[in-house]
């Protein structure tokens, strides 16, 4: 009951609140005195309860699921065992996934809802892995003879009628020339990513949304490539949503109550990023001197140093002028992406990852700025974490500028039978002047 209590009310709600929602929860599993501490109306025959099943201590309620097995509550982490999903050591980098907190507890209600023929709405800010989540769950547990997945992905330009010829092109007619359904025996679940990005009509309305809505209420929708515009039954479909609070625009309540809403918050960026960096360095080709690989948890510093610096600086902000400066995490990801595409004969010592992090952060971050103004306070900040997290300077890391590191440029390295050969990897290049 607790379990249910903590998912069915407090999943919606978003981070701030669910700390109140928390501290609440267990008050009133203590059997302490709600109704005065937090002025509720609950009559005077009101009795606090007291659970049977206590609440660990000093835990938030959304970090631990209930094992029935064990009859005891557990961390949702210390479910999955594995560093990674599924992967191996030929696992590309965009196909690794990091069982986080986040990614665990979530998975396994999406799961739970989708068993059950419950829609779900995902709602998150940009770069919470949102549609990575479900996606890969989509891929592994309902891609088969049971379930037939469809994937519509929403735009600005995305029309009611697109939203419909999409959804229908993976249905079959059934019985009746006017009933739709998956493949025989098979259930359909339709993932609608970015669901609030169609633009609004004159009368305030976004039609692919009222599309959707349609078929919630009535079951099906009119056939909007008709002239008689027949009404349509779709049949054994279930809806997975996902959209983001910071762009778009606002979904109607009419339709959003259909949905079980689940609430994501960005993720430990830190431990994802120091586990990806440690598994690519350690299941790379070749081997990378002890130098290098002790850099890993200075480059982890390093890198979030720099991002959270950005994001404070107010003069690296959008504005009308310039509605590019963006930075999410998936900046952050785009400079462990370069990092994990380097080879360890182009990286003899740690000046070398040193060189090629720095040249990655300029990359991602400071090739998006316009101005030289906007350029010297990133570079301020970039040799300040340079400083404070390698407590090396720039002038003694970067003999000469521009930095660029290429994968075009082949460079000699020497074979294990002493050899020396040529190869290709990301490695500098020394550019000189004219």
């Amino acid at each position: 009951v607790l379990f249910s209590l903590v998912w069915g009310v407090g999943s919606c709600l978003e981070e701030n609140s669910k700390a109140r929602f928390n501290e609440f929860l267990w008050d009133l599993t203590s059997g302490k005195d709600v109704m005065m501490r937090y002025k509720l109306e609950l009559g005077t025959n009101y009795v606090a309860p007291r659970a049977r099943t206590k609440l660990p201590e000093n835990v938030d309620v959304f970090s631990v699921t209930y094992d029935r097995r064990k009859n005891e509550w557990v961390e949702w982490k210390n479910t999955v065992k594995e560093p990674f999903v599924g992967c191996t050591s030929k696992t590309s980098f965009y196909d690794l996934i990091i069982p986080t907190e986040e990614f665990i507890k979530f998975s396994h209600l999406l799961r739970k809802f989708m068993n059950s023929s419950l829609h779900v709405l995902f709602l998150g800010d940009r770069a919470t892995g949102k549609t990575t989540l479900v996606r890969n769950e989509l891929r592994k547990y309902y891609t088969n003879a049971q379930y037939a997945s469809i994937t519509l992905c929403m735009t600005g330009m995305t029309s009611a009628r697109q939203a419909q010829s999409a959804i229908e092109s993976k249905l079959e007619k059934r019985g009746r020339k006017s009933q739709l359904g998956p493949l025989k025996g098979k259930k359909g679940i339709v993932f609608i990513d970015d669901l609030n990005m169609p633009q609004k009509d004159q009368f305030e309305s976004q039609p692919p949304v009222e599309l959707l809505r349609q078929w919630m209420d009535y079951g099906g929708w009119y056939d909007l490539n008709l002239k008689e515009h027949d009404f349509k039954l779709v049949e054994n479909i279930c809806f997975v949503s996902a959209m983001s609070q910071a762009a778009g625009q606002s979904v109607t309540t009419r339709y959003l109550r259909h949905y079980n809403i689940l609430c994501m918050e960005q993720q430990d960026a830190r431990y994802m990023f120091q586990t990806l960096l440690d598994w690519k360095l350690a299941h790379s080709s070749s081997t990378y001197t002890r130098e290098v690989l002790e850099l890993s948890s200075k480059l982890t510093e390093s890198t979030m140093a720099v991002y959270n610096a950005v994001l404070k600086e107010k003069t690296l902000r959008p504005t009308p002028e310039k509605p590019h400066y963006i930075f999410d995490m998936r900046s952050v990801f785009r400079v462990l992406q370069g990092l994990c595409r380097s080879s360890s004969h182009a990286l003899q010592n740690s000046e070398d990852m040193i060189r090629l992090w720095a040249h990655e952060c300029v990359r991602t971050f400071q090739d998006r700025l316009i101005t030289s103004t906007d350029r010297e306070t990133f570079m301020h900040i970039l040799k300040t974490a340079m400083k404070s997290s390698f407590d090396k300077d720039w002038d003694n890391v970067v003999a000469s500028e521009p930095l660029m590191f290429g994968s075009f440029v082949p460079f000699p390295i020497i074979s294990k039978e002493g050899k020396e050969e040529l190869a290709i990897g990301l490695s500098l290049i020394h550019i000189s002047e004219p």
